[in-house]
């Protein structure tokens, strides 16, 4: 969660972004190729990683050969991805933007780190309140779907404000990149709940 959301964010989503709007040397522009493709790379071992842990939880004890591989990769991976941003691009990015533009985009990093933690937990608190208002409720809930990893429950009648998801929108009809807004899983991860 917090590499692709957060860490992989703020570089994707605030400095390669402000970087795109800079005529850049080509050996920062390949770079900053390489950093997105490590960071596809980055999300696919993590999914991997999830796919085997679930399995494990299901009871594949062969899946704890997948996890360790994948733990194994992961710590092989980061410390060079990182050394790479930190000794190869980041300090040498700055040069193309003033002070003033270095200053808004530590604002909006900032920015960025605020609505993560507060998202983060507001959602858990809605979806904890929510739990205890729907065992109150005696009317059926309808198509609503269950996140088989963290409990949370998509209700159509709420949708998901925070994504854009309009109160009405039913599951088949969220964005094909919709996330759990509680523990990131896909869509996939849902099923429908029979409660």
């Amino acid at each position: 969660v917090y590499a692709d959301r957060t860490h992989h964010g703020k570089e994707e989503g605030i400095l390669f972004r402000e970087l795109g709007l800079k005529k850049i040397h080509p050996e920062h522009q390949q770079i900053m190729g390489e950093l997105i493709h490590e960071h596809t790379q980055a999300r696919s071992k993590v999914k991997r990683l999830y796919e085997a842990n679930q399995k494990w939880k299901k009871g594949d004890h062969e899946a704890l050969k997948t996890i360790h591989g994948m733990l194994l990769e992961l710590a092989a991976f980061y410390p060079e991805h990182i050394a790479k941003e930190d000794k190869h691009f980041f300090h040498p990015s700055m040069t193309y933007f003033t002070s003033s533009e270095q200053e808004k985009m530590l604002q909006e990093f900032y920015s960025f780190d605020q609505k993560m933690i507060h998202w983060k937990y507001q959602k858990v608190i809605e979806w904890l309140g929510g739990e205890a208002s729907e065992i109150e409720s005696a009317e059926p809930k309808k198509d609503r779907y269950k996140c088989a990893v963290c409990g949370y429950i998509y209700d159509p009648a709420k949708g998901d404000a925070e994504h854009g998801v309009k109160p009405g929108t039913s599951f088949k009809d969220l964005p094909a990149d919709w996330l759990c807004p509680i523990c990131y899983a896909d869509k996939t991860h849902f099923k429908k709940d029979l409660e």
